[in-house]
């Protein structure tokens, strides 16, 4: 009964037990952007790069051919994928099925492997295409061959062309600008704690320059004492003989002195001794008395 109790509080315990405010909000964070990732590459190159895309969908470019031949119900097919893609980037309709990544892929390698491979994509395939696109403007709604206009209409169709340019340049302009703020926000800290670390960096760099002058001035007057220091004691030590030496020479003159003076002074008592001393009488009574 007991280990029936604490199992029943313990999923009691499971059951209030409830997630952080914030880990919720950053898993649902995550997953939006899981959402948008997979939204983005079931989408055309357009939206994923940011392409320019046209303002309204051209039905007669999609028209399918009176030619009911094999390779034209391919080229039908094709062209109705494509109106419903260019659809889905204009006009955002969502088409009724959309194909997943895998299968996208899959069918890429299908093509891949039916088609045959065509000519090197070298600078003169590059110089072909690049002269194929200046060729072609856009003129009432369609690209057409800029030779086939009048002068008239080739002003008009390179004029509107000028103001797509520029239009994108002004949009590609704004989005900069503001990117370069949000950067300017972002790195401002970033950019004061770089100058205060380059300014710390420079002063300690200083410091260290200024330490190494300093053991290298050390290192030189240490050399410089060690040598003066052998000569020294060298000369003291020299000194230090002669000194012992020369006391050693005047401690045996000492002594030879002291030795004359004692015999002088022996000298001098004997000489005091013999003529300052009164004659002996010799008495006979004495003698024999003796």
């Amino acid at each position: 009964e007991n280990e029936e109790g604490e199992e029943e509080q313990h999923e009691e315990k499971e059951e209030e037990w409830v997630d952080d405010a914030a880990d919720v909000k950053e898993s649902r964070a995550k997953q939006r952007a899981l959402k948008r990732q997979r939204e983005l590459a079931a989408r055309t190159q357009v939206i994923q790069r940011s392409l320019p895309k046209p303002s309204k969908v051209c039905d007669q470019a999609f028209k399918p051919s009176l030619n009911r031949t094999e390779l034209a119900k391919a080229d039908d097919l094709i062209k109705a994928e494509m109106a419903r893609l260019v659809a889905w980037d204009v006009q955002n309709n969502v088409p009724s099925e959309v194909y997943e990544p895998d299968d996208i892929k899959a069918a890429d390698e299908i093509i891949k492997k039916d088609c045959e491979e065509g000519p090197a994509l070298d600078a003169s395939m590059w110089a072909i295409i690049e002269q194929c696109s200046t060729e072609l403007v856009q003129s009432r709604g369609k690209f057409t061959r800029i030779a086939v206009l009048n002068r008239g209409e080739q002003i008009e169709a390179l004029h509107s062309q000028f103001q797509i340019y520029r239009d994108w340049m002004n949009a590609r302009a704004k989005k900069t600008g503001k990117l370069e703020k949000k950067l300017k926000i972002k790195l401002g800290g970033y950019q004061a704690i770089h100058t205060n670390l380059a300014s710390k960096l420079a002063e300690v760099r200083t410091e260290l320059e200024m330490a190494e002058i300093e053991k290298e001035t050390f290192r030189r007057l240490s050399e410089h004492e060690a040598k003066s220091i052998n000569k020294r004691v060298s000369r003291l030590q020299e000194e230090v003989r002669q000194q012992e030496e020369r006391e050693r020479e005047l401690q045996e003159v000492h002594g030879k002195l002291k030795d004359q003076h004692w015999k002088l002074e022996q000298l001098e008592l004997r000489s005091q001794a013999t003529v300052g001393a009164e004659p002996v009488a010799y008495n006979n009574q004495t003698v024999e008395a003796s």
